[in-house]
């Protein structure tokens, strides 16, 4: 298992198969694919633009595991090959 932060790991996009670091995937998918997943609300919280439902803050305990689960089953979009053999 490896010791890297899971926000700072890199995997492969599903849909351009870059390698793209956790940390950055929301701005990955807003620049490359023009698909804005997050909105930021006016008191400093992100939220889902799909449904509104609040993400976890970048501070909180396993946050970035958490953003990508919410797109993988509330949603049904995978964001990143988190299968792929690194």
């Amino acid at each position: 298992m490896s010791k890297t932060p899971f926000r700072e790991r890199m995997y492969p996009c599903v849909r351009c198969r870059r390698d793209v670091r956790v940390e950055s995937l929301l701005h990955h998918f807003a620049a490359i694919h023009d698909e804005q997943l997050v909105t930021a609300e006016r008191d400093g919280t992100d939220a889902c633009a799909l449904c509104g439902m609040e993400l976890p803050g970048d501070d909180e305990n396993n946050a970035w595991k958490l953003r990508v689960r919410h797109f993988r089953e509330h949603h049904g979009k995978r964001l990143l090959d988190t299968d792929a053999i690194r």
